[in-house]
C-alpha cells in the first residue's frame, strides 16, 4: 500500500500539482521522505508527515497556541489539535491540490477527517484523493470497525474503492513458520 501511495503521490507531483503526503506514525513518514528523496526524481509531493506533526507545527506557529497543560490532555491529538489546526488552516487560507493518506485507517476519525477536507481544494465532495490503508487488519488507533470507517467517509463524498488481496509482505514460507509459531491459522488471501 505504501508504494503505491507513494508512485502515487510522486506521478501528481509530477504533473506540478501541490501533494500532501501524509501518514499516522513517525517512522515511515521519515522513510517515506527518506526513499522519495533518494529516488532523484523532482517530482516529490510538496509535503510529507505525519498527521499529528503536521497539525502540531500549524498550531505552534500559531498566535493563538494553547498552553502546555492542553498538550497533555489525553483528548488533545483527537480533539484539541485538530480544532487549532483547522483554525490556522483557515487563517493562513491552506490548501493542497491532493491529499494522500497512508495508514488511513489510523486517520479515518471525524476531526482528522475535517482536517484533511480542510486542507484540500474543493474538499472530499470535490477534491482529488486517496487513501491507503488496511481497515481490516491493521486498524488499531481509532476504535472504529472497518464498515464505520467506510461510513464516515462516505458521509464526506463518494468514492471508489479497491482491494488488494496479494499479501507481498510475508511469503509463504513466513506464513506458514508464524502458523506452526502461533498455532494459527493465516489467511494467505
Amino acid at each position: 500500500k505504501t508504494l503505491l501511495a507513494m508512485k502515487e503521490a510522486q506521478n501528481l507531483a509530477a504533473k506540478g500539482l501541490r501533494v500532501a503526503y501524509f501518514c499516522y506514525t513517525a517512522p515511515l513518514a521519515a522513510w517515506t521522505r527518506m526513499a522519495l528523496e533518494r529516488d532523484g526524481s523532482h517530482s516529490a509531493p510538496s509535503l510529507v508527515s505525519t498527521l499529528h506533526a503536521y497539525m502540531a507545527s500549524l498550531v505552534d506557529a500559531s498566535p493563538q497556541k494553547p498552553q502546555q497543560p492542553e498538550w497533555d490532555e489525553p483528548s488533545f491529538c483527537e480533539e484539541i489539535l485538530p480544532l487549532y489546526a483547522l483554525e490556522e488552516i483557515e487563517r493562513k487560507k491552506l490548501c493542497f491540490d491532493v491529499v494522500i493518506v497512508d495508514e488511513a485507517q489510523d486517520l479515518v476519525s471525524p476531526s482528522y477527517l475535517d482536517v484533511l477536507d480542510a486542507l484540500l481544494d474543493g474538499g472530499f465532495e470535490r477534491g482529488r484523493w486517496c487513501m491507503f490503508g488496511d481497515f481490516t487488519r491493521q486498524a488499531i488507533y481509532t476504535g472504529y470497525s472497518p464498515d464505520e470507517s467506510t461510513r464516515l467517509l462516505e458521509d464526506r463524498a463518494g468514492f471508489a474503492q479497491f482491494r488488494l488481496d496479494l499479501n507481498c509482505r510475508n511469503s509463504k514460507p513466513i506464513v506458514g513458520e508464524l502458523e506452526d509459531v502461533t498455532g494459527e491459522s493465516i489467511p494467505l488471501m
